[in-house]
């Protein structure tokens, strides 16, 4: 019997393969290097135990007493077998040298094999592109779906919104608006899903829902039956700005009780009633008439008057500034808003009065007359 004295030191690092393969030629590499300097050159073969899944390259790895301890790298690329046969593992096969004159351990010194798995590219699944965004101004988003595999039968996916208040599917580019469709022909081809954004009124900001896609339960294909898309996440984004919508005054009031007008509306519909306090920063100079202006979802966006009137001091104290106030819904946490409004000295009955003259000053608000419902 021939016995072999092995160098403590002789042998191979092997590293982690960095990944899969698969089947539309995805590689992956490892390296390869000896453990200590040999006498002789060490040459590796390597190869696949499945050429049907996968190969390797170069074929052997040649170690020298020059560059045993540089790492070699080997790449392992993916096959396509036309078959949906899932993923598939195979070895890399590194081979012993069995002719080296080697006197440190490295004849016929096996290294590790290299496990690895080829990813199935007939798998039956789903591929999505989308576009996660609607918007309350009729922003659309486009959700793009194609099978991964071809079906040996049509395979039809239910589509439906989670929230039509927020997205509506309005087209879908094999037809209708409730269902996609592919056939043995057309599988690999995008179909595309259009869902356009809905405008509530509310200002209830940003607000997700989802395009909820079902599966195919009827479809002979059994890969497909009963598989389940994944549902998309879609954001409508809000266009409604809680605030309000304030007239300019009319005119000014004056010591004779001459009154003077102007109007406030909401400009988003709430979604609790909001009632806005009502007072004058001076009632010896002038008075509104209502204490609180209250809204709801149905009278958001109608009118409410607020007549002031004039108060006589009895004083000769010239014209005179004041402000009617309008305070906060406190759960609303609303601005104080104010108009300045000017009030006129009451002259004498012989003399002529002067022109009025507003003065209108207004914080936080927003006034566009042209768009203003009518007063109720």
């Amino acid at each position: 019997m021939t016995l072999k004295n092995l160098d403590s030191r002789s042998g191979f690092y092997v590293s982690s393969i960095s990944g899969s393969t698969s089947e539309v030629g995805g590689t992956a590499v490892f390296g390869v290097r000896l453990m200590s300097q040999p006498t002789a050159a060490v040459v590796i073969p390597l190869s696949s135990s499945d050429t049907g899944e996968g190969t390797v390259s170069p074929d052997n790895l040649s170690f020298s007493a020059t560059n045993w301890n540089a790492e070699q790298l080997v790449t392992v690329t993916g096959v396509d077998d036309n078959l949906s046969d899932g993923n598939q593992g195979y070895r890399i096969i590194l081979g012993e040298d069995n002719s080296t004159s080697d006197t440190k351990g490295y004849n016929g010194l096996n290294p590790q094999d290299v496990m690895v798995t080829n990813v199935d590219d007939e798998s039956a699944g789903f591929t999505m592109m989308i576009n996660s965004y609607t918007s309350e101004a009729g922003a659309i988003s486009t959700i793009k779906i194609k099978l991964n595999s071809q079906p040996t039968d049509n395979v039809t996916l239910t589509v439906a919104s989670s929230d039509t208040s927020e997205g509506k599917i309005t087209s879908i580019s094999s037809g209708g608006t409730t269902s996609v469709a592919f056939t043995k022909e057309n599988w690999n081809s995008y179909k595309s899903i259009v869902i356009t954004g809905q405008d509530d009124n509310l200002s209830d900001g940003n607000q997700s829902y989802k395009i909820e896609l079902g599966a195919d339960t009827s479809t002979t294909d059994l890969r497909y039956n009963s598989k389940d898309p994944a549902y998309v996440e879609l954001v409508n984004l809000d266009d409604d700005t809680a605030g309000f919508y304030i007239s300019a005054i009319s005119n000014s009031t004056s010591e004779l009780l001459d009154t003077a007008t102007f109007t406030i509306s909401l400009r988003s519909e709430p979604t609790d009633n909001v009632t806005i306090t009502v007072a004058s920063s001076d009632t010896t100079e002038g008075v509104a008439n209502r204490t609180t202006i209250e809204f709801d979802n149905a009278s958001w966006n109608t009118l409410k008057t607020v007549t002031v009137t004039g108060v006589d001091d009895n004083l000769s104290d010239g014209n005179q500034s004041y402000a009617i106030w309008l305070g906060p819904d406190t759960p609303l946490q609303t601005r104080n808003t104010a108009i300045s409004i000017r009030t006129m000295l009451l002259w004498s009955t012989s003399m002529t009065k002067p022109p009025v003259t507003a003065s209108v000053q207004s914080m936080n608000t927003v006034r566009n007359p042209e768009t203003m419902p009518a007063s109720g």
